[in-house]
């Protein structure tokens, strides 16, 4: 029965994220399709705002409101590194008994056997692992991360999807054919390229091909990066045609809802952020109507997976037995 209501739930949340893609009509509208919680500012183009830090009971208190406000909903952690008595772990565990699909992204720093042992007892899902030039070196953190997550997986029997992140940027891209054969190598379930926040970033050479469905780099996303590479100061600085979106209103504003370890929530992160305090949903309907209409207003084409986030293909189930 617990089974068919983790179906029920995912095909609830696949028909939600279908609808959000259009992005709300008005800013009383706003249903995100996913909710994102990120604990540091790592890979973050903007910053984690003022205020002091949430407690982690604030945090869970705030993935409540948006099951009860939502519904069950994917939910993803932001932190580059983990440990056993850190926030992240009860984060997930939390958000899993509650029926969301859970989703790691992180550097892999302190992710020991032990801890990877314990992101397999609160019922993660998928772990994204994000790449560096330097992964492939022996006592990497990716390298320490991606066994310790191997181990732990064939030790629980879990049903962990494995994917790792390749930011398609500077000293990392030249790296990719080594990284792409390592990540391989070394069991990782998929390789997607990661389009950087910023188009100056991005490295001038096509992303590598490997064979489907180890290769999980979309051809949306592959189109996207060979426009992006056209732009000199950023995706939307200046509006230049090369970085129009070429169809419909950015879907950003209905997919995303994300909260930051000190408070800062957002649909967009490029945007000012949504203000006020307190309960996801009252904030959104009091306050997020600039917000919106400047995500509205933008001409940004952005193919960052955790913005616009592309179709997994063939994965493992995130609903653990």
């Amino acid at each position: 029965m617990r089974r068919l209501q983790h179906h029920i739930a995912e095909a609830r949340a696949a028909a939600r994220n279908l609808s959000a893609r259009l992005g709300p009509l008005q800013p009383a509208d706003l249903r995100p399709a996913r909710l994102v919680l990120r604990l540091d500012d790592a890979d973050l183009p903007g910053s984690l705002g003022e205020g002091a830090p949430l407690a982690e009971a604030a945090l869970q208190a705030r993935i409540a409101e948006a099951v009860g406000w939502l519904g069950p909903l994917p939910v993803t952690v932001f932190s580059a590194g983990i440990d056993a008595e850190g926030p992240a772990i009860e984060l997930l565990r939390f958000a899993h008994r509650l029926d969301n699909a859970t989703t790691l992204v992180t550097a892999g720093l302190g992710l020991d056997e032990r801890v990877a042992l314990a992101l397999m007892d609160a019922g993660l899902g998928r772990l994204c692992l994000r790449l560096d030039a330097d992964s492939a070196a022996p006592g990497s953190p990716a390298q320490g991360a991606l066994k310790a997550l191997r181990f732990a997986r064939n030790a629980r029997q879990a049903p962990l999807d494995l994917e790792c992140w390749l930011p398609w940027e500077g000293a990392s891209a030249a790296a990719a054919p080594a990284l792409l054969l390592w990540a391989r190598a070394a069991g990782a379930d998929g390789l997607r390229v990661v389009a950087p926040w910023r188009a100056e970033d991005l490295s001038p050479a096509p992303p590598p091909a490997a064979a489907p469905p180890f290769d999980r780099t979309d051809p949306g996303t592959r189109a996207l990066l060979a426009r992006m590479k056209d732009a000199t100061p950023g995706p939307g600085a200046d509006g230049r045609s090369a970085l129009r979106r070429p169809f419909g209103p950015c879907p950003v504003g209905g997919q995303r809802l994300e909260l930051t370890l000190n408070g800062r929530l957002c649909a967009c992160p490029f945007q000012v952020p949504i203000p006020g305090d307190g309960a996801l949903a009252s904030r959104v309907a009091t306050g997020a109507s600039d917000h919106l209409q400047a995500i509205s207003a933008c001409d940004r084409v952005c193919a960052h997976p955790e913005l616009v986030p592309a179709p997994l293909g063939p994965t493992r189930s995130p609903w653990p037995g």
